[in-house]
């Protein structure tokens, strides 16, 4: 039921065609229509399967917004606190680009680690490697995966 709630919040806050595109970067010029259709619909239900995995209840946890300001390319950064339910903080920073449809978030950086930057470098090595089918089917094994996966586990249904 995570996915059925999480999803149009997740897809109207972040811009996953966009994301889609950035994490392939040049490749995706050689990409047929069919295939860029494709990657940008499992992109976008990875996202989705992603967070609702992470996301899979509630103990206390609160956000704290620590700033906002505009990059010299226009885009917006926001800084935040995620106050764990236990005292914990994780540094979350949003990155995101204004479009017809608003702001979107472009990026998303935890404690300074940026998720698009490691997407970018695992989804290129595979599309190098092993190729477009290699890489969609690597995607949908990672939402079958978290589908599948307890979040209540400690262990990561995803291992690096």
């Amino acid at each position: 039921g995570r996915v059925r709630v999480l999803s149009p919040a997740v897809r109207d806050s972040h811009d996953l065609a966009a994301l889609a595109r950035i994490v392939v970067g040049r490749r995706w010029q050689t990409l047929s229509p069919d295939q860029r259709q494709r990657l940008e619909e499992v992109f976008a239900e990875l996202s989705v399967a992603t967070y609702a995995y992470r996301f899979n209840g509630y103990s206390g946890e609160r956000f704290e917004l620590v700033s906002a300001q505009r990059t010299e390319r226009g885009d917006a950064l926001v800084r935040t606190l995620l106050i764990e339910g236990g005292g914990g903080e994780v540094h979350l920073d949003y990155l995101l680009r204004r479009d017809d449809a608003g702001w979107r978030i472009i990026n998303v950086i935890a404690d300074g680690v940026s998720d698009l930057a490691l997407k970018r470098a695992e989804y290129r090595a595979i599309l190098r490697r092993e190729g477009f089918e290699a890489l969609i089917s690597r995607l949908q094994n990672k939402i079958e995966r978290y589908a599948a996966a307890d979040p209540r586990e400690t262990t990561h249904p995803d291992p690096p």
